[in-house]
């Protein structure tokens, strides 16, 4: 480790613990996109608002590992994992209080967990949602069994026009926005839940998906960094072959002779129609016979393949030539600044990202990530360790990366997992340790920062108990020495990873207390 400029290290970790967090924020962020569908913030009190919980199954550690092999991974489940449907309150893209659903998922363990939140790709066919719990629907909540299995409590949201609002409207696809609030008041129901019923959470927050997942992931990384973050600190997140940058996706089908999978263009055309409230004739856009049974496609009755079949993959067939001149050209105001408004490739990440795409995407052109990868690191990232990109040329579509995804996933997390990481309680700043080696026991600790008047700071053991070294067998352990000296290897927030020194500090009120004695940043190879 690194043990240089000892002072200045040590004041910028006691700063970076007592600013308030909204001040570790205070960056312009590249943020285009203006809030058109008109959604309020006065409904905040409803939002997030657990309404119900129903008990679905427990599924054991041999059924999951024979299920992990149905799905095609190579994992072993170290969890066994009960499944509850929740239902919550969150806005529609009017910024009317709707209710919404999704499902949680527990792992059975006794020390506190990491949370994981799991935005699952598109899906057309609304008992497809993963709160439709069956083996029909394996593929879309199967996808959170993985991280489940693993340990973290895990949500996965329906998304709104599924589940619970089925009916109630269309689902807004690729509406950033909508999407991305409808994922932060699953995660509250979530956490809800979890107070709820005793699941302790040690803090940590990771956020991944895949394909409309991973747009859903990155719309909801960006929301929270700029509105949430005194509420939510997003641990790490992983976003694989999301159409970032909507506009030059659209283009580049529209621009194709073929368009392999027609279902996607569509789904944007009614999503959007109905978004923004545009009630265009969709004759101008899409050619007969396909415009006059364009809404009845995505009705929530139909799988992808069904709607497809309806549809053309030639693109001259399926689309007004007016229109893809108009497009190209200056007209299609209305479509263009949508598109321009939903795409979320340019800005200024705060969190731990991978991106993952296959070079051979034959559905959403890997540019999106590459795009995305470097604005982040163009537009002043402070620690360009922390954002990876992946470009897989093995898997051979869109489909088959998804499995290296997941595995891409759990290893970029795991380096997390074993750090030490901020995190609030009832506005209150903590630190948890998710194991310390003491005197051959494991435990973990959570500890509340304070800073003492005379200026040093200062962190009380607020919970604490024993933990299973097996679930952190690769990790570099915090250490609690004899002389009762509390070493910890790495904390990590935001971009930062620190080390930090600790000695035991004897006081009067029968508390445990450690004062900071040293602390410096963890640079690569330390």
């Amino acid at each position: 480790m690194i043990r240089n400029r000892m002072y200045l290290l040590t004041l910028f970790l006691c700063l970076l613990f007592i600013l308030p967090l909204s001040q570790l924020h205070s960056q312009d962020i590249l943020y285009s996109n203006s809030d058109s569908s008109s959604i309020s913030e006065s409904t905040d009190s409803a939002r997030g608002l657990l309404l119900s919980s129903t008990f679905l199954i427990k599924i054991p550690l041999e059924t999951l590992n024979s299920w992990a092999n149905i799905l095609g991974f190579n994992i072993t489940a170290q969890y066994s994992v009960s499944i509850y449907i929740i239902v919550y309150q969150t806005v529609d893209n009017f910024g009317n209080v709707i209710n919404a659903s999704g499902i949680i998922l527990i792992p059975d363990r006794d020390d506190p967990a990491s949370f994981a939140s799991v935005q699952h790709g598109t899906i057309f066919k609304n008992s497809d949602a993963p709160s439709f719990f069956g083996f029909s629907n394996i593929s879309v909540w199967g996808q959170g069994i993985i991280p489940a299995s693993q340990g973290y409590v895990t949500v996965m949201p329906d998304y709104l026009g599924f589940g619970e609002s089925y009916q109630k409207m269309i689902h807004p696809y690729h509406h950033a926005k909508t999407l991305a609030l409808s994922t932060i008041d699953m995660i509250r129901a979530g956490k809800g839940f979890c107070e709820d019923n005793n699941v302790r959470l040690n803090g940590k927050l990771f956020l991944v998906g895949y394909s409309e997942g991973g747009y859903a992931t990155i719309a909801t990384q960006r929301e929270i960094e700029k509105y949430y973050n005194t509420e939510l600190i997003i641990t790490a997140s992983s976003a694989g072959a999301g159409a970032y940058d909507l506009y030059e996706t659209t283009k580049s089908m529209i621009d194709a002779s073929e368009i392999l999978y027609p279902a996607y263009l569509a789904f944007t055309l009614v999503s959007y129609d109905t978004t923004y409230q545009w009630n265009r004739n969709l004759l101008e856009i899409v050619k007969e016979p396909y415009a006059s049974i364009l809404y009845s496609l995505f009705d929530g009755t139909k799988d992808g393949d069904e709607i497809n079949a309806r549809l053309t993959t030639i693109t001259r067939n399926l689309l007004q030539e007016s229109f893809t001149q108009a497009f190209n050209e200056d007209g299609e105001q209305d479509i263009k600044a949508a598109l321009h408004e939903n795409s979320i490739h340019n800005w200024i990440t705060h969190t731990p990202t991978l991106l993952f795409h296959g070079i051979r995407d034959d559905i959403v052109p890997y540019e999106n990530s590459e795009t995305a990868y470097n604005n982040f690191t163009n537009n002043g990232m402070e620690n360009l360790e922390s954002i990876k990109i992946v470009k897989n040329n093995i898997c051979e579509s869109h489909e088959s990366c998804f499995y290296p995804f997941v595995e891409e996933t759990l290893t970029w997390f795991a380096k997390y997992h074993c750090a030490a990481t901020l995190h609030t309680i009832d506005s209150e700043l903590h630190l948890y340790v998710p194991v310390i080696y003491y005197n051959s026991t494991n435990l973990w600790a959570d500890f509340i920062i304070l800073m003492d008047t005379d200026g040093a700071l200062r962190i009380k053991v607020s919970d604490a108990g024993y933990v299973n070294p097996a679930n952190y067998k690769d990790c570099n352990t915090s250490n609690l020495t004899s002389d009762l000296k509390l070493e910890i290897p790495m904390i990590t927030f935001n971009t930062v990873s620190l080390w930090a020194d600790f000695e035991y500090l004897p006081t009067v009120d029968g508390l445990i207390w450690f004062k900071l004695t040293g602390a410096g940043e963890v640079l690569s190879g330390s």
